[in-house]
């Protein structure tokens, strides 16, 4: 099997992608790709509208942004009483989302956070955005959402090297164990349509093989 950083796999780069939002500038991109994920509140039901904001935030938002910006840009885009020219169907899961994270975000603590604090508090975050989605997850994005839970635990245990962090340098570290993380999903029991399947002793009991 092919194991991946941690941090490749969509569900973790959506995390990630959140957290960045509250942490000042970032890049359009991001957001772009976060707007479109499907691991944030009301991604389902609004999916074809977003399609739509996100080609429209595209003509009239700078490159870099903070998030009280991009807030303002999909208000006005999706107004249904403004006068955008480039006006898209309402978002409101999207909107009342990012308001809740805006609120949240701003309350900061300026010494900073131990590392156990930050873990909290980041799970605090994507929670206000609604991740991981409305939507049930599949087995390989519940298995890949409890080995980011694990990461956010091994975040926690930093407090013991480091007792307080900005929340730069939280997510730093926090993006670094992701990367450093290697993992792959098992497959189902049934082995699903992956041509060779791993057994162990115990499991291939009782069983007859061509080779």
């Amino acid at each position: 099997m092919l194991f991946r950083s941690l941090s490749d796999w969509p569900v973790v780069d959506t995390a990630l992608a959140v957290l960045e939002l509250a942490g000042g500038e970032f890049e359009f991109h991001r957001a772009s790709r976060l707007l479109r994920s499907p691991f944030i509140a009301g991604a389902e039901s609004e999916l074809g509208a977003r399609a739509a904001l996100d080609a429209a935030l595209r003509e009239r938002v700078p490159p870099r942004l903070r998030l009280p910006a991009l807030l303002a840009a999909v208000r006005h885009v999706t107004d249904p009483d403004g006068a955008s020219s480039a006006r898209v169907a309402a978002c409101p899961k999207l909107v009342g989302a990012l308001e809740q994270f805006l609120d949240m975000a701003r309350a900061q603590l300026p010494g900073g956070r131990s590392p156990q604090e930050w873990a909290r508090r980041y799970s605090e975050l994507l929670a206000a955005m609604g991740f991981p989605g409305e939507r049930v997850a599949d087995s390989s994005e519940f298995q890949t959402l409890a080995k980011w839970r694990e990461t956010l635990g091994e975040l926690a245990k930093l407090e013991r090297v480091a007792p307080r962090m900005t929340h730069a340098q939280a997510l730093a570290r926090l993006r670094r164990l992701c990367a450093d993380t290697l993992f792959q999903p098992r497959l189902a029991a049934d082995g699903g349509d992956a041509p060779i399947q791993v057994l162990g002793i115990l499991e291939s009991g009782g069983l007859t093989f061509d080779h």
